[in-house]
């Protein structure tokens, strides 16, 4: 005004600063959240360190959301990993799978278990839960003993040797899962250090034991999957010349 007075004070129109945790909570919304995302997250996870690495509060500090929210799409830890199992077998589950009476028995059982240990290779915290059960009723406890089991009877043995058999290979594919994950989740060389600590220690048996020396140089870079292959082709072998004599 001309006479320097100033007129009535006009109302603030800005928005009034958030705290700083009202403008966290406003960002975390703005991330578009779906079970798809969180079990891509969590399969990363798990493929670094495994199980014990998997924590909902690290999930979410991955995916920029509060941890309530995970709660959502998922129920509990428990449920996020059969997701997670259910997300990486979705790919391979045709050649782990193949039809009942299709091919030759031997070699459905030998690629359905090959299968399955190739998948642990790739993702070995699948061991810790092959036990259990998907939503949709996949438990590849059920599955390998299904599908086995269905292959060894058809051969002649009753429901008693049949359990025993299909049991002796998925005994082999859990055990050796088992020791793939093991030795797959910790320092770098970790597997390397175990496999050498175990080979020098047979190695020193050698007056006990004569020609354990060799075996200890085969253990300290040996392959698993092979392992498992010569695992499994012997209990093979075994049934078919068991069968042979029905």
């Amino acid at each position: 005004m001309a006479d320097g007075r100033r007129g009535p004070r006009q109302p603030d129109r800005r928005r009034p600063r958030r705290a700083p945790s009202e403008r966290r909570a406003a960002g975390r919304a703005r991330v578009a959240l779906s079970t798809e995302r969180i079990v891509d997250a969590a399969v990363a996870i798990l493929d670094e360190g495994g199980p014990d690495a998997l924590t909902f509060r690290r999930l979410a500090g991955e995916l920029g959301v509060g941890v309530a929210s995970l709660y959502w799409h998922v129920d509990d830890k428990e449920d996020l990993l059969m997701l997670c199992f259910e997300h990486v077998l979705d790919a391979d589950r045709a050649p782990i799978e193949p039809g009942p009476g299709a091919g030759d028995w031997k070699r459905d059982i030998r690629e359905q278990l090959l299968g399955y240990f190739d998948l642990s290779e790739r993702h070995p915290w699948i061991a810790a839960i092959a036990p259990g059960v998907t939503a949709d009723g996949f438990s590849v406890a059920v599955r390998v003993l299904g599908l086995t089991g269905e292959r060894i009877r058809s051969l002649g043995f009753d429901d008693v040797r049949t359990f025993y058999l299909a049991s002796a290979l998925f005994g082999s594919l859990t055990s050796i899962m088992m020791q793939t994950m093991r030795l797959a989740y910790g320092p770098p060389g970790r597997r390397e250090d175990v496999l050498a600590e175990f080979a020098d220690a047979l190695g020193r048996q050698e007056d006990q034991y004569p020609g354990v020396a060799r075996l200890a140089r085969v253990m300290a870079t040996h392959s698993d999957r092979d392992q498992f292959v010569a695992a499994v082709d012997v209990i093979l072998a075994g049934i078919e010349a068991e069968a042979a004599k029905l």
